[in-house]
């Protein structure tokens, strides 16, 4: 994967416009990104699509790249808090 990554990241900065879509799958490459669970490729786009605003990113981009950047933390599950679901997980 790491080198499907760089060579992504070089397409990137040479200009590649990743917000271009599949015409069969109406997929973009962060679609595609996670599609294929490549997180490394995930942090590229969205770091290049927080970039191409020039800081000015909306709020899903923000989250997105929060969310992105925790990737490597396990997740915080909720245990329910009624006891006959305590089993249910």
């Amino acid at each position: 994967m790491e080198t499907a990554v760089k060579f992504a990241t070089q397409l990137i900065d040479l200009g590649a416009d990743i917000s271009l879509r599949s015409r069969w799958t109406n997929m973009n490459a962060l679609h595609y990104a996670a599609y294929f669970d490549v997180p490394e490729l995930i942090r590229v786009i969205l770091k290049k699509k927080t970039d191409s605003k020039e800081g000015k990113g909306n709020d899903l981009t923000d989250r997105a790249a929060k969310a992105a950047a925790s990737m490597n933390q396990p997740p915080k599950l909720n245990t329910p808090s009624d006891p006959l679901m305590a089993n249910a997980i």
